[in-house]
């Protein structure tokens, strides 16, 4: 998860924070969708909660739709998201290997909602 969360810090500190409270500035009742396929879901997964979490948005507002995502949180941040992200879905192809590709026991989850 350490790779995907420096990836994600690079980004958010690279100018996609203050991208998110321009756009929010700009249009306060709208709510965010965040989307990504493969590795730009798993970071997107990464985005949604830490957004929520830090009070950006609120976690009824924010809405999360990956495709092909890869596991890459363990099960206390599993555990946690429902409570920071209410909507999110993973859309996986049944044949798709990469989202299952890391084995569980090495300690990694999916966050909920797989849709295959």
């Amino acid at each position: 998860m350490q790779f995907y969360y420096n990836g994600f810090l690079v980004t958010w500190n690279g100018g996609l924070r203050d991208a998110l409270l321009s756009a929010k500035n700009s249009n306060p009742t709208y709510e965010l969708w965040v989307v990504g396929w493969s590795m730009g879901g798993s970071l997107s997964a990464i985005a949604a909660p830490y957004i929520s979490q830090m009070g950006y948005y609120n976690a009824i507002n924010i809405k999360l739709v990956t495709f092909g995502e890869l596991r890459m949180g363990y099960m206390d941040f599993a555990t946690r998201f429902p409570s920071l992200v209410s909507y999110s879905y993973r859309v996986v192809h049944k044949k798709d290997l990469y989202p299952h590709l890391i084995p569980y026991d090495a300690g990694y989850r999916h966050h909920v909602n797989e849709v295959s």
